[in-house]
């Protein structure tokens, strides 16, 4: 029978996205199989320096509830704790050291920004984590894209054990579902997917957090999760330019963020929203939806949100003076963009950012010359109506 495991820091916050699709989900679907042993571990020594023993045992309690909500079956998995799982394995700890360097040690990915001052403490962590798989004998690893490193480490190891001995150690293969949208178990990359136009991989991850939202109604991490993907699967749309049903999913999200009091990411969400009116050409719509977000930033002091939101008010008004036919000096409100240029300038301040305020002072500039042109060619048009002026074709 092969061996599989898994391993999570139970670190504060609870199971995120990149756990569910590296971790929990290949074990979920592998865990009924009877020619297949899953081993779940709480890597708990692998927090110990950076979280109390009492914030420990709560994170691992949070976390294992919501591995068992989620479909996990206790009596088909085994749980260990990393701590009780290596307490007597010292001289094999010591064993596997001897066939690794400290040079080759620094090369892992781990140690690629802090090549100085290392604890040894987290320098002996890869050796540890080559231990799990010593110790279980497993041959599959269920786990994200940035473990792809330490499973390497982990073969390139036992090889050298093999050639030396005769304990015929496995060799280490990764399984895992959506691996390229876990990398560093990070949802908000399948943002960063989705505006990539990798709209597939993005609907394909949102069916699955379809089929879990009524196993953990109560889990506002995964309220989150689904908040997030809303505005994924919105970008994806407003990609292929189906403008109406990109909104109709940005307002999903927008409302979710907002039930979850994430008001930073309910922020966020306005411009989505406006940029979408824009270009179904509802000026009206997009204004109110700019104005809704600039209050609710001013509110919540999101101040470079505050600057991006003028900015995308004063591109409304440029396109909206561009593309009207008829214009009215005094229904055109340029008081208003001239009080919020002037709020926003004062913020670009506070966030020292050099590029919001040269796009916003050019954005203004190219307002303010567009608007001037507008009522240069009225009076014109009202002074020929008039008879003042006669229009002639050099005119």
């Amino acid at each position: 029978m092969k061996t599989a495991i898994t391993c999570l820091k139970p670190s504060s916050g609870g199971l995120h996205l990149g756990h569910y699709i590296g971790n929990i989900k290949p074990l979920i679907n592998h865990q009924n199989d009877n020619n297949l042993e899953c081993i779940f571990m709480f890597a708990d020594l692998q927090v110990f320096n950076s979280e109390s023993s009492d914030n420990i045992h709560q994170n691992i309690y949070l976390m294992m509830k919501q591995i068992l909500s989620l479909g996990v079956n206790p009596n088909k998995v085994k749980f260990f704790l990393e701590s009780d799982l290596k307490k007597d394995h010292m001289e094999d700890f010591v064993f596997l050291s001897n066939f690794v360097t400290t040079s080759r040690v620094m090369r892992l990915p781990v140690f690629k920004y802090d090549k100085q001052s290392i604890k040894m403490s987290k320098f002996m962590f890869p050796i540890f984590q080559v231990l799990d798989f010593y110790i279980t004998k497993a041959s599959i690893a269920f786990s994200n894209s940035d473990n792809k490193a330490l499973i390497e480490f982990t073969n390139e190891i036992f090889r050298k054990i093999n050639n030396q001995s005769n304990l015929n150690l496995p060799k280490i293969a990764e399984r895992n579902n959506f691996t390229e949208l876990a990398i560093k178990g990070k949802r908000h990359l399948i943002g960063i997917y989705s505006k990539r136009g990798q709209d597939n991989a993005v609907e394909t991850i949102f069916a699955e957090i379809e089929t879990l939202k009524t196993k953990l109604l109560d889990n506002k991490k995964l309220k989150e999760i689904v908040a997030d993907l809303l505005r994924s699967r919105a970008i994806c749309l407003f990609m292929k330019e189906q403008w109406s049903n990109s909104i109709q999913y940005a307002e999903n999200a927008k409302n979710q963020y907002q039930k979850l009091s994430n008001y930073e990411k309910y922020v966020e969400t306005f411009d989505l929203i406006a940029e979408g009116y824009i270009n179904l050409h509802k000026w009206n719509d997009a204004e109110f939806e700019i104005t809704q977000g600039l209050n609710a930033a001013k509110q919540w002091e999101q101040n470079e949100k505050y600057i991006k939101l003028v900015i995308l008010l004063l591109n409304l008004k440029i396109s909206n003076l561009t593309n009207c036919t008829t214009f009215s000096e005094n229904e055109f409100d340029i008081e208003n963009c001239k009080e919020k240029f002037t709020d926003a300038q004062t913020r670009c301040k506070k966030v020292e950012n050099e590029q919001l305020l040269y796009e916003l002072k050019r954005n203004y500039k190219d307002l303010l010359g567009l608007y001037k042109k507008r009522i240069r060619h009225k009076k014109k048009e009202n002074a020929i109506k008039k008879g003042i002026i006669h229009y002639t074709k050099s005119e």
